[in-house]
């Protein structure tokens, strides 16, 4: 799976859905913005991006980011009651193939 979505309540569907063609078995996450990694809580598998993108999820205001869903998704933010990082575990510097 390609970036999870911003809001906890779009993520439960989108999960469901992704969960119904088969299971996850990686995450990437294509940038930094909480846009790409914020509900990747959601999804329990290996997180995969590149070096700079996994210091910018680190380095990310995770107070400000939870400050943004609820405003943005007051229905979809108890969801996020026990939220934790999950930091991608997977990175690279240039290239990455997947066998």
């Amino acid at each position: 799976m390609i970036d999870s979505p911003h809001n906890p309540s779009d993520t439960m569907k989108w999960k469901q859905q992704v969960e119904s063609k088969g299971s996850v078995k990686y995450l990437i996450n294509t940038e930094s913005h909480e846009d790409h990694f914020l509900c990747d809580f959601f999804f329990q598998v290996p997180v995969i991006a590149h070096e700079k993108a996994r210091e910018g999820i680190i380095n990310s205001d995770l107070k400000q980011m939870l400050g943004v869903v609820a405003l943005k998704d007051p229905a979809g933010f108890p969801l996020l009651k026990d939220y934790k990082l999950n930091v991608p575990s997977i990175t690279f510097s240039q290239n990455l193939t997947f066998i």
